[in-house]
């Protein structure tokens, strides 16, 4: 089995599964799955394609995100300086 790693910065997010890659940009927060053993500049976006893929995908980041104390950034972009 692949072991998952999942990261944010800024509002930026992903998750790594084997060949796998599902990423989401800040402010657009849509997910994009990537096969990075094929498509290694993340050109074609596989998410209909693999939609069961996409939804572990998704899944996995889901779980880890509160386990570890990610606070959304629109939450983060509303606090006063």
């Amino acid at each position: 089995m692949d072991r998952e790693i999942c990261f944010e910065h800024e509002g930026n997010k992903a998750v790594r599964k084997g060949k796998w890659k599902l990423v989401s940009s800040y402010p657009e927060n849509r997910w994009y799955l990537y096969d990075i053993e094929n498509d290694r500049s993340e050109t074609v976006d596989l998410s209909a394609s693999f939609p069961k893929i996409y939804r572990e995908m998704v899944e996995i980041y889901e779980n880890w995100a509160p386990r570890v104390g990610v606070i959304p950034y629109e939450q983060l972009a509303q606090k006063p300086s």
